[in-house]
C-alpha cells in the first residue's frame, strides 16, 4: 500500500496542474476584456485633445463604449461568444467615429486587431493546455487501486503504463506553459492586465510545484537523459549545496550462453562494467565550476570543482537489485564552501537499511565558491546531450538503472519536473518500498487550503500538530471578502490578527519554538456563548480574542501560508510556516487538502535548520558554541549583504585568550583579531552594494598570522588596529548595529563539520527574521516579486 500511496502523488500533481491551467484560461479571458476596455478608454482620453467642441461627444462615446463592453463581458463565457462580442465592439467603435465628425481613427482598428490576435492566441494556448491535461487525467483515471486489490503487480504495470503516457504529455504541457508565459509578457502593462498576468505566472509556479511532488523513480536504460531546470538561487549555491537522491543498479544479465567466440564478443560489447555518468550541475563549459557524480566499476564518486580546483570523494559500491522489488541506496551530499561530505545508506528502501557510510573532503580556503550564473548553467541527470562534453572525471556512458531525486538545497525536487527528457522510462520504472511517514513538510514557501463546506456548527475546532524551530510564521488564516482572522507566531509569541479587532491579541509568554519535538495547536472559534477565538498550545491556552463568527461565514481556511491575492486583500505579511505538520483536523475529522503549495511528505530534520537571517538595527543573534575556541586555529566563513556602510557582522571574545571581530566600516570589511596584540586587516573594496558577498577569515597559531578574503579575490591589507569590548564566550551576529542579511555561517566546529550553523539555535534580540532576506525573492511562492514588507 505504500507503493500505492506513492503513485497517488501523480493524481494530486495532475489535478493541481489541471486546475492551474483552467484558472490560466479564465485569467486570459479577463486579460482580453481589460485589453479591449483599457485601449478604448485611452483612445477616448486622446480625443479630448481634438477640441472643446468635441469634448462632450467624446465623453458620451466613451461612456457608451464602457457600457457596451460591460454588457458584452457579462455574456462572454466561451471563445465563440468572445468573438461575437469583439465584432459588436468594433461596430460600436465605428458608430463612435461617425458621431465624432469623421475624425481619422484607423489606428484603433489596428489596436483592436492586435488585441484580438493576442487574446485569441492566449485562448488557443489555454484550450490546448486543457486538452493536454485532459489527456493526462484520462491516463491517471485508469489507475483505480482498491485497498483489497491483491493483484498489485498487474495494477502497478497499469500505473507504469500511465506514467509513460504522462511523460509523453509533460513536454507539450511545459511548452504550452512557456507559450502562455511568453504571450502574457506581450500584453499591455495596464494595472488590471498586469494582475492577470501575475496570476497566470502564479499558476505556472503551482504547476511546477505540483510536478515536484511526483515521487516516482525514473528508469534509465543507457540511452537517454533528463535536463532539469537550474536552481533559481545561484547566490546561495555559491557557498552551499545539498542534494539527496537514491540510486538503483540492475543485476548483471547472464551472458554465459553460446560458443566461446560469441561469449567473448558479448563480454566486450554488452557487459555492464559499472562505469557510467550519474549527474552534472555546472557550467555549460565543463572546464569551469561544477558538481557531479559518476560510477567507476559501480563505485560512486562525487566530484566538485571550485574556481579551477577539482575535488573528488570516493564512496562505495551501489547495490544491484531486480527492478521489482528494487533496493535503492540513498546518497546525501553536503557541501559548505570548500568542504564536502557524502553519506551513503545502502539498501535504504529495504526493511533493514545498512548503517550510513560517511566520506568527506576538505578543500583549499583560497578557492571555496561555486561560481555559476543562470545564463550558462545546466543540470543533467542520467546522461547528457551530444553537444555537451563532461569533464574527464565524469565522462562515462549514460546511466543504467533507476534514479530518484528527493531534495536540493532544502527544497523537494522531482525528476518529473524536467526541462527536457530524452528516452527515459523505456522500461517499467523500479518499484520499491516506501517508508511510512506521518508528517507533511511545509518548506516555508506555500500553504494548504482546507474546505469548511457543510460544517455548520456553532464551534469550529481547528487542530494541527506542529514541529518547527522558527520563531516567526503564519499558522492559520480564515476569512471572506470582507473580514478575516489570522493566527501567527512572531518572535515566538502567538498573535491573533483581524480587521475586526482594534489591535492584535498577543500571548503574554513566548511559545515558539516549543520545548518538545512537536506540540498540538488547537484553535477554537465560538459563535455562541463567549464568542471568542482561543488558541491552545500543548494543552495550555496562550491567547484569546473576541470574534464575530456565524456558521457558514467562511467557506475555507488556510494553514501555513496564504496566496498572494489574499495577502494583498488584508495586508497580511507574516512569512509562511517552515516546519512539519500532522494530525490536521476540522472538528475532530481529517479533511482533505484542496490545494497544496510548497508541501511534501515527510519531515527531514536537516531541513528544519535556518541558514539565513535578516537583521535590523538593534537586533542580534548569539550563542555559546561548543568547540569554537580562539585558542586554536580558526576559520570563519559567512555570506552577507547590506546597503549600509556600517555594521558589525560577527564578534567573539574569550577571556584571557583573545577576540575576533568582523565588521563593515565605511563599506569596507575589517577583520580585527587580538591574541598577544591587536591586528587588523581591511578589504580593498567597499561592499555596501546590497549584493551577496562571501568572506573567509583565518587565524593561525603557529606561525601567528591572520588572513581575510572576500569573494575569493579581495585579500585586503593591514591597517592600524582598533579595539572593542564584547560579552565573553558567545558568538554574536549583528549585535545591534547591522542592517542586512547574513547566511551560511561556517565555523568548522567538530560538531558541525560540513554543515552551516543552525541560526534557529541562537538566542535573538530585537527584530531578527530567520530564513528571510527581504532584498531576495520572498520565500512565499505566491508573493509578489517586489514585495518587501514584513510584520
Amino acid at each position: 500500500m505504500d507503493a500505492i500511496k506513492a503513485y497517488k502523488n501523480i493524481t494530486d500533481a495532475v489535478n493541481a496542474a489541471e486546475k492551474a491551467a483552467k484558472e490560466a484560461k479564465d485569467a486570459a479571458d479577463k486579460a482580453l476584456k481589460d485589453v479591449k476596455k483599457e485601449d478604448l478608454t485611452k483612445r477616448a482620453k486622446n480625443l479630448k485633445d481634438s477640441g472643446n467642441d468635441l469634448l462632450r461627444d467624446a465623453e458620451d462615446a466613451e461612456q457608451d463604449l464602457k457600457e457596451a463592453s460591460d454588457h458584452l463581458t457579462a455574456q462572454e463565457k466561451r471563445l465563440k461568444d468572445a468573438e461575437k462580442k469583439k465584432k459588436a465592439l468594433e461596430k460600436d467603435l465605428m458608430d463612435a467615429q461617425a458621431e465624432l465628425n469623421n475624425i481619422v481613427r484607423d489606428d484603433i482598428g489596428d489596436m483592436l486587431d492586435e488585441a484580438k490576435s493576442k487574446a485569441a492566441s492566449a485562448n488557443d494556448t489555454a484550450s490546448t493546455t486543457m486538452d493536454r491535461l485532459n489527456a493526462i487525467r484520462e491516463e491517471v483515471d485508469k489507475i483505480n487501486v482498491m485497498p483489497s486489490d491483491s493483484n498489485l503487480s498487474s495494477v502497478m504495470d497499469d500505473v507504469n503504463k500511465s506514467v509513460k503516457n504522462l511523460l509523453n504529455t509533460i513536454p507539450s504541457l511545459q511548452d504550452k506553459i512557456s507559450e502562455v508565459e511568453e504571450l502574457s509578457s506581450q500584453l499591455s502593462p495596464v494595472t488590471n492586465i498586469s494582475e492577470n498576468i501575475k496570476r497566470i505566472k502564479e499558476l505556472i509556479e503551482q504547476s511546477r510545484d505540483a510536478a515536484n511532488r511526483i515521487v516516482v523513480p525514473m528508469k534509465f536504460s543507457g540511452e537517454g537523459h533528463v535536463e532539469l531546470r537550474p536552481p533559481r538561487d545561484m547566490e546561495d549555491l555559491k557557498a552551499y549545496t545539498t542534494l539527496s537522491l537514491s540510486l538503483q543498479r540492475p543485476v548483471n544479465p547472464d551472458i554465459g550462453r553460446g560458443d566461446g567466440t560469441r561469449r567473448r564478443r558479448q563480454d566486450s560489447t554488452t557487459t555492464d562494467k559499472g562505469d557510467m555518468f550519474v549527474l552534472y550541475l555546472g557550467n555549460k563549459d565543463s572546464s569551469k565550476d561544477y558538481i557531479g557524480m559518476a560510477l567507476r566499476k559501480n563505485v560512486l564518486f562525487c566530484v566538485y570543482k571550485l574556481s579551477g580546483e577539482e575535488y573528488e570523494i570516493k564512496t562505495d559500491y551501489i547495490t544491484r537489485s531486480p527492478a521489482e522489488p528494487a533496493f535503492f541506496d540513498k546518497v546525501d551530499l553536503h557541501r559548505i564552501y570548500q568542504d564536502a561530505q557524502v553519506i551513503l545508506t545502502k539498501l535504504f528502501t529495504s526493511n533493514d537499511p545498512d548503517p550510513p557510510q560517511t566520506s568527506s573532503k576538505q578543500g583549499e580556503l583560497t578557492r571555496n565558491l561555486l561560481n555559476l550564473n543562470h545564463s550558462d548553467v545546466v543540470f543533467y541527470v542520467g546522461g547528457y546531450p551530444s553537444n555537451f562534453t563532461p569533464p574527464a572525471s565524469l565522462n562515462y556512458p549514460n546511466y543504467k538503472g533507476c534514479i530518484e531525486l528527493s531534495t536540493f538545497n532544502d527544497r523537494f525536487i522531482s525528476l518529473y519536473n524536467f526541462k527536457k527528457a530524452v528516452k527515459i522510462n523505456l522500461e517499467t520504472p523500479c518499484k520499491r518500498y516506501m517508508q511510512p511517514v506521518v508528517f507533511d513538510y511545509f518548506e516555508g514557501t506555500g500553504y494548504a487550503k482546507v474546505s469548511t463546506q457543510g460544517v455548520m456548527v456553532s464551534t469550529l475546532l481547528l487542530t494541527q500538530t506542529i514541529s518547527t524551530r522558527s520563531e516567526n510564521g503564519l499558522l492559520l488564516y480564515i476569512g471572506n471578502e470582507y473580514n478575516y482572522y489570522s493566527v501567527t507566531f512572531e518572535r515566538g509569541y502567538v498573535v491573533i490578527h483581524s480587521n475586526l479587532l482594534r489591535e492584535p491579541a498577543r500571548s503574554t509568554t513566548k511559545v515558539f519554538p516549543v520545548d518538545a519535538d512537536s506540540a498540538e495547536v488547537l484553535i477554537i472559534m465560538e459563535s455562541k456563548g463567549s464568542q471568542e477565538m482561543k488558541i491552545r498550545v500543548a494543552g495550555n491556552e496562550v491567547v484569546k480574542a473576541n470574534v464575530q463568527y456565524t456558521p457558514g461565514d467562511y467557506a475555507d481556511y488556510y494553514i501555513g501560508g496564504l496566496p498572494q491575492a489574499l495577502r494583498e486583500r488584508h495586508n497580511i505579511t507574516s512569512q509562511p510556516l517552515k516546519g512539519c505538520m500532522k494530525n490536521v483536523k476540522l472538528n475532530s475529522k481529517y479533511p482533505n487538502f484542496q490545494e497544496k503549495v510548497g508541501i511534501s511528505r515527510g519531515c527531514p530534520k536537516d531541513l528544519l535548520a535556518s541558514r539565513k537571517a535578516e537583521f535590523n538595527v538593534g537586533s542580534s543573534l548569539s550563542a555559546a558554541l561548543k568547540g569554537f575556541s580562539l585558542a586554536n586555529d580558526i576559520t570563519v566563513s559567512l555570506g552577507f549583504k547590506s546597503s549600509e556602510k556600517e555594521g558589525l557582522l560577527l564578534q567573539n571574545t574569550e577571556s584571557s585568550i583573545g577576540a575576533i571581530e568582523l565588521a563593515l566600516v565605511d563599506g569596507y570589511v575589517v577583520l580585527t583579531f587580538k591574541d598577544e596584540v591587536w591586528k587588523s586587516l581591511k578589504s580593498s573594496k567597499q561592499y555596501q552594494d546590497g549584493k551577496w558577498h562571501y568572506l573567509t577569515a583565518t587565524r593561525r597559531v603557529s606561525p601567528q598570522s591572520i588572513e581575510l578574503r572576500i569573494d575569493e579575490d579581495d585579500l585586503g591589507g593591514q591597517i592600524t588596529s582598533g579595539s572593542f569590548s564584547s560579552n565573553p564566550d558567545s558568538v554574536f551576529l549583528g549585535k545591534d548595529t547591522f542592517k542586512g542579511c547574513i547566511s551560511n555561517l561556517y565555523l568548522r566546529r567538530p560538531d558541525s563539520l560540513y554543515r552551516a550553523e543552525d541560526l534557529s539555535q541562537f538566542s535573538s534580540t530585537g527584530d531578527v527574521l530567520l530564513d528571510m532576506c527581504s532584498a531576495d525573492r520572498p520565500p512565499q511562492l505566491m508573493l509578489d516579486r517586489n514585495t518587501s514588507r514584513k510584520r
